[in-house]
C-alpha cells in the first residue's frame, strides 16, 4: 500500500479539499521521487528555499527536516489553511513562512529570500514558461532550481538544433539546464495524462544585458516566421558577418548563433529587418 497517497486522500477528506483540475493540482506520492528532489537540491543548513504550490505538504515535510529556512507560496485558499494548521510549530518558530497568493503577480524583491536563495517545488505545470521567465530573468535569481515539470516539456527546454525553440533559447540564455530523472505519471494522484521529469536549472553568473532585448526580438522574429528560411526574414549581410548559412530556419540556430547575430546587428543598427 502506499502510505503517502493514503496520507493525502485523508487529509484532503479531513480538511474537505480536493484536486482542483483548474489549477493543475497533481500530488507527487512516490517517496523515491520526493527523495530525489531533496537530494538533487543538495541543500546547506541555514540556507533559504522557496518552495511554490506546496499544496499537501508532502515536499514541504522533506525540505524542513534539512535544517533549511522554508519561504512556500500556496494559492489555493482551501490548501493554505491546510498547510497553517499542518505546520503550525515551524510557522511559529520561523523556520517556514508561508504565504498566500500568486507567484506570478508578487515581486520577488518583496519576498524575505537570502541573495543565494534556492528553489526546489513541485510547481503547477500550467505557469511553468512564465514562472521561469519570472525566476531567471529578475534581478533577485536563484542560485539553484529544482522542479518538476511535464517530460515533455523538460525535453523542449534542453532541446538543440536542429529541434531549436524559443522557450529552450529563454531558459538557456539564462541558465544551464539539465533533465535529471524521469517521473512516471503513477507517481502521481489523481494521475496526470503525462509523465513527468525533474529538472535542475543553474543560472549563469553573467549574462549579455546589452544584448538581450535585441537577442529575443530576433529569436521572437524568426519564430514568428519559423517555416521562412533565414534569408527571407533577415538581411544576408548580417547572417554572412555572423557567420550563418542563409537557408537555415529559426530551429537550426544554437544559442551562441543567436548571439553572434545579435552581436552583428547591434553593430550595424542603421540596417534594418528585411
Amino acid at each position: 500500500m502506499n502510505l503517502l497517497l493514503k496520507e493525502t486522500k485523508t487529509l484532503l477528506s479531513q480538511h474537505q479539499l480536493w484536486a482542483k483540475k483548474r489549477l493543475g493540482q497533481h500530488f507527487l506520492v512516490d517517496e523515491n521521487a520526493l527523495e530525489t528532489i531533496v537530494r538533487t537540491a543538495r541543500l546547506q543548513k541555514g540556507e533559504t528555499v522557496l518552495e511554490i504550490g506546496p499544496g499537501t505538504g508532502l515536499l514541504t515535510e522533506r525540505l524542513i527536516t534539512q535544517g533549511i529556512r522554508l519561504v512556500a507560496i500556496e494559492f489555493d485558499s482551501g490548501f493554505y489553511r491546510l498547510l497553517q494548521q499542518k505546520f503550525a510549530k515551524e510557522i511559529a518558530s520561523q523556520r517556514l513562512i508561508l504565504i498566500y497568493g500568486d507567484i506570478l503577480k508578487i515581486k520577488l524583491e518583496d519576498l524575505p529570500l537570502s541573495p543565494s536563495y534556492k528553489v526546489v517545488s513541485n510547481i503547477p505545470y500550467q505557469i511553468t514558461a512564465p514562472l521561469l521567465e519570472k525566476l531567471l530573468a529578475c534581478a533577485k535569481k536563484p542560485s539553484l532550481l529544482v522542479l518538476l515539470v511535464q517530460k515533455e516539456v523538460a525535453e523542449k527546454i534542453i532541446a538543440q538544433p536542429p529541434k531549436m525553440n524559443r522557450f529552450a533559447l529563454m531558459v538557456q540564455f539564462y541558465g544551464e539546464p539539465q533533465v535529471l530523472k524521469p517521473i512516471p505519471k503513477g507517481s502521481f494522484w489523481p494521475q496526470p495524462p503525462v509523465d513527468s521529469a525533474i529538472l535542475r536549472i543553474i543560472p549563469q553568473k553573467f549574462n549579455f544585458p546589452v544584448l538581450q532585448n535585441l537577442l529575443f526580438q530576433l529569436i521572437r522574429q524568426a519564430f514568428g516566421q519559423r517555416r521562412k528560411q533565414l534569408k527571407n526574414i533577415f538581411a544576408i549581410q548580417w547572417l554572412e558577418k555572423a557567420q550563418i548559412e542563409p537557408k537555415l530556419r529559426a530551429e537550426n540556430l544554437s544559442l551562441a548563433d543567436w548571439l553572434r547575430l545579435a552581436q552583428v546587428v547591434e553593430e550595424n543598427t542603421q540596417e534594418k529587418f528585411v
